[in-house]
């Protein structure tokens, strides 16, 4: 069993590697990706982050739950990121819906 995990650690940690470094043998054909294309990979890493930071709101305690303190903060700091595009006041808006509130 240990030495499962320790070989699946190692496998994730090589390819996450892999990935990273060979990023940068093709960074310069990136000037001739379809506008199309530029757009869809532009798109990522928002995506991603919804992806980390999502579930952690509609899952409080491993339950789906659409109306808790948590869904509200991540609302206010959703509206306050989407109106202001300032990362300092979106965190403050969502810890002080959660102090206020939790």
């Amino acid at each position: 069993m240990t030495s499962t995990v320790w070989i699946t650690v190692i496998v994730g940690a090589v390819l996450t590697f892999a990935m990273r470094a060979v990023f940068p043998l093709f960074a310069d054909r990136a000037d001739d990706l379809s506008p199309r294309v530029r757009t869809i990979l532009s798109m990522i890493p928002p995506a991603a982050l919804a992806a980390l930071a999502v579930p952690p709101f509609l899952r409080v305690d491993g339950q789906i739950t659409l109306i808790s303190v948590e869904v509200l903060a991540g609302l206010v700091a959703s509206a306050v990121a989407w109106r202001t595009k300032n990362m300092l006041a979106t965190l403050i808006a969502g810890f002080a819906v959660l102090l206020a509130f939790g």
